[in-house]
Order: C-alpha cells, then structure tokens, then sequence
C-alpha cells in the first residue's frame, strides 16, 4: 500500500511540473509573439490559421489577380527607368525582360520579373527596347 501511494504521489507530481512548464511554455511563447504558432496546438478550431490564410492571400492578391502578361519588353542597350513621380528609377540592363502593363504615347509601363507587384516603372520606347508577344 505504501508504494502504491508513492506511486500516485510522483504521477501527481510528475503532472504539475508538466502542467506548469505547458504553462510556461504558453506564456513565453505569447509573449514573443508566437501565439500564431501555438494556436492550432492548444486549439485546432482557431481562427488564427484563417486570419493568416487570408493575410497571405491579400499579400499575393496584387500578383493572383493580375492576368498572365501577355506582352513581355527585352531591353537590347541600357535604358533609363523612371518612377510614377517621374524621377529616376534604375537603368535597365541589356538582356533584361520586363513585364508590359501598359504602353501610352511612346512610353512604356512596366515591371521587372522577379521584383515586389507594386514595383513598376516607366520606361521610353526606343529603338533598341523591343515588345514581343
């Protein structure tokens, strides 16, 4: 009888250390702002998983609802790039192929494959700045 109550004693112990380091687990990750992390575990039905879904997809929405570019731009010799606010961007790199998004009165609007969706320029349509399909 004695080792049984030993027994039941050290699984009750063995259960509090493991309830408090949980906790404390729990606590520090919330404080390090890993909740987002931690969330599903303590509750699979969290919305934390939902919220980072829509987050993500709102992140992508620029490049998902963008149609496919029909239009690609192939700069031959280095040409000037300008920023919406008409100041100069970077010089673009014979070789380099941009995405066509729009063309109005000899100027280009375009972006460069590989940056962020929000990074566009404008770019003059000279001779050596070829549009292919």
């Amino acid at each position: 009888m004695i080792a049984t109550e030993r027994r039941a004693r050290q699984r009750v112990g063995t259960t509090r250390i493991k309830n408090v380091l949980v906790t404390l687990l729990i606590i520090s990750v919330m404080l390090f702002g890993g909740y987002v992390a931690v969330a599903p575990l303590v509750d699979p039905n969290s919305t934390v998983l939902s919220r980072m879904d829509q987050a993500l997809t709102q992140a992508r929405g620029e490049t998902a609802n963008r149609p496919a570019p029909v239009r690609w731009l192939t700069v031959d010799a280095p040409t000037q790039t300008y920023w919406l606010d008409d100041s100069k961007a970077w010089i673009a790199e014979p070789g380099e192929r941009y995405d066509v998004l729009q063309e109005e009165n000899g100027w280009v609007f375009v972006h460069y494959q590989g940056d962020p969706p929000d990074t566009v320029v404008w770019m003059n349509r000279e001779p050596w700045v070829r549009i292919t399909d």
